[in-house]
């Protein structure tokens, strides 16, 4: 304590009577301006509970709802490392992301020898052996005249083990291509972690309406894409469902190659290349949907730009960036993920070939409702799995010809307050911009869909009406 005051604090005030008022409105100042930057950090859901189809939220249930499906598909082909989203990588997820690519590949090349040696599907046309009767021949007997006519009949050996033919055309070629697939595959996604199908549908994301009803909308694309997951995985599931028709119409006496002498071991042999044929089908399934969600990306993207020009509300400049952005996308589409999809593709025509051929050239002594019924289902999946990746590609070939036939509108009627010269540009602009959507290095467009099919049927019905192709039926 001093003399100054008992119990009193000494400050300036005491000293600058005016002290205490210059010091209230500093810190009046200074709190007015920590006011103003502080930054409000809430959910949008709880700040405004409608607004359900906001860019963040639609996001974030994009990538609960359709990407992390996907990538769970990718750890189990072994396209996407195990434990690459944890904080905590340790040694036994590097592990781990070694020794399962190469189980992996060991699993590849046992399906693909299983299914020679077992012949698995039996995709060889079957060949009848007509018998053949051998004219009667005089045999005497004994040392007397008397001659007796015998006649022999040879009859085709009864078949102990089924020898496969068409070996190149109907299993070797295709699971060489298959392999290729997934080799590039590999690369593309495991070495060079490419995450391009997630940066599209991000940018697509962001140029869709947050509206609920309409045409291109965040929620339509959300469904669109979940409808193309779930297609895939449907398409594995029927896979399986026709080589369990196929190991029960044929038996499995027929179906499974004797390795050992105890058939216990066989079976569980079996069993193994059961598995191995879901992750056959699992790579397959996801070069698909890959391919289709980029290009329905891709179309909902374009599909925007469209609504910007017919409704005139953006700006030439910044739509001009938008189809530089879609241009590059596509350019990325044609690099290794249309490389991988002409790989399955030409796989694909392979097996819709090899079911068309087992549909026509029918053994009728092995013909029963069963086996009729695997053969149907065999075709008609390898032939949706053909029709789709080329229906994307013609649909995404086709949004590029509705742009420019909008460009062409607005040269005529005018745009905002663009000059005729700004409209030229911007026509030249989407016509050197139009970029073909390929696949097996052969632009694909409606057009040629359908030529394909009109022309393929055309052939067909040419081949059964001058006899070439013999029908199993008379009314064919």
């Amino acid at each position: 304590m001093n003399g100054f005051g008992v119990g009193r604090q000494m400050d300036d005030t005491m000293f600058h009577p005016n002290g205490r008022s210059t010091l209230s409105s500093n810190d009046d100042r200074d709190r007015d301006s920590y006011s103003s930057s502080i930054c409000e950090i809430t959910d949008c859901e709880s700040r405004d509970s409608s607004n359900l189809y906001h860019t963040t939220t639609v996001l974030r249930v994009c990538r609960q709802q359709v990407l992390k499906p996907y990538w769970k598909l990718l750890f189990v082909i072994g396209w996407r490392p195990f434990g690459r989203d944890r904080i905590n990588y340790h040694c036994g997820w590097k592990a781990l992301n070694v020794i399962y690519p190469l189980l992996l590949v060991a699993l590849m090349f046992y399906v693909y020898a299983y299914r020679i040696l077992s012949c698995q599907g039996k995709y060889d046309v079957p060949l009848i052996v007509p018998s053949t009767d051998i004219s009667p021949t005089i045999v005497p007997h004994g040392g007397s005249n008397v001659t007796t006519p015998m006649s022999f009949t040879i009859e085709p050996a009864a078949e102990t083990y089924h020898i496969c033919t068409h070996l190149i055309s109907s299993y070797v070629f295709p699971d060489v291509l298959h392999f290729l697939a997934f080799l590039l595959g590999f690369w593309y996604f495991r070495i060079q972690d490419n995450e391009q199908m997630d940066a599209m549908i991000q940018q697509a994301f962001l140029h869709t309406t947050p509206i609920q009803h309409g045409t291109n909308t965040q929620s339509t694309m959300i469904r669109a894409m979940k409808w193309i997951l779930i297609c895939g995985a449907l398409w594995v599931v029927g896979m399986m469902g026709v080589l369990a028709l196929f190991l029960t119409a044929f038996g499995l006496e027929s179906t499974i190659y004797p390795f050992f002498s105890v058939q216990a071991w066989n079976i569980v042999l079996l069993g193994v290349n059961v598995f191995g044929c879901l992750i056959y089908n699992s790579i397959i399934a996801a070069v698909v949907v890959n391919y289709t969600v980029q290009c329905e990306t891709i179309i909902c993207f374009m599909r925007s730009i469209q609504e910007q020009l017919l409704e005139k509300t953006g700006d030439l400049r910044m739509i001009m960036h938008d189809i530089l952005k879609v241009w590059q996308a596509t350019h990325q589409l044609n690099g290794p993920m249309a490389n991988m999809m002409s790989l399955l593709v030409f796989n694909f025509a392979a097996m819709v070939v090899v079911g068309v051929s087992l549909l026509l050239f029918q053994n009728q002594t092995e013909i029963n409702p069963l086996v009729l019924t695997y053969r149907v289902c065999f075709f008609l999946l390898w032939l949706v799995i053909l029709v789709f990746p080329f229906v994307q590609a013609a649909r995404l070939s086709s949004i590029y010809n509705k742009i420019e036939q909008a460009a062409l509108e607005m040269r005529v009627f005018g745009y905002l307050t663009s000059t005729p010269r700004d409209l030229d540009s911007f026509l030249q602009f989407v016509t050197l911009a139009k970029y073909k959507v390929r696949l097996l290095f052969i632009p694909v467009d409606k057009s040629l869909v359908y030529g394909i099919l009109l022309l393929t049927t055309f052939l067909l019905i040419v081949l059964v009406q001058t006899g070439i192709i013999v029908a199993p039926s008379l009314y064919l």
